[in-house]
């Protein structure tokens, strides 16, 4: 499960500049990720479609686990503990799609839709 090089500089990039940046962009990598879910849950989207947007998942919540369980990340603790959480959950969600080679994408896209919106506030 290795992280796409998008997803990888696209967090990279957003983790370096100030927080106003970081969050605009870390709003643009989930909107992708939301784009591409979308993408595949639509009905006549293939395998291949599914596989990318699983991938963009896994890829964009291997950094930022990563980034949450850093300990010099500047978030409270209860909101990473809560943030790594929902991380596992979407791994384990996608893995379990991907498993199946089908399934409903609704609750992937309506965490990442919260997420990404919750960037905005």
């Amino acid at each position: 499960m290795m992280g796409s090089p998008m997803y990888r500089n696209a967090y990279a990039e957003a983790a370096a500049g100030d927080q106003t940046e970081s969050r605009r962009r870390e709003h643009a990598v989930l909107d992708r990720v939301v784009s591409q879910l979308r993408t595949a849950s639509r009905r006549d989207a293939n395998r291949q479609e599914l596989d990318a947007a699983l991938d963009a998942v896994d890829a964009l919540w291997t950094i930022f686990l990563a980034d949450l369980s850093n300990k010099d990340n500047a978030l409270p603790e209860d909101l990473r503990a809560r943030l790594i959480s929902i991380g596992l959950w979407a791994l384990q969600a996608g893995l379990s799609i991907r498993s199946a080679g089908c399934g409903d994408l609704a609750a992937l896209i309506d965490v990442h839709s919260a997420i990404r919106d919750g960037l905005k506030r």
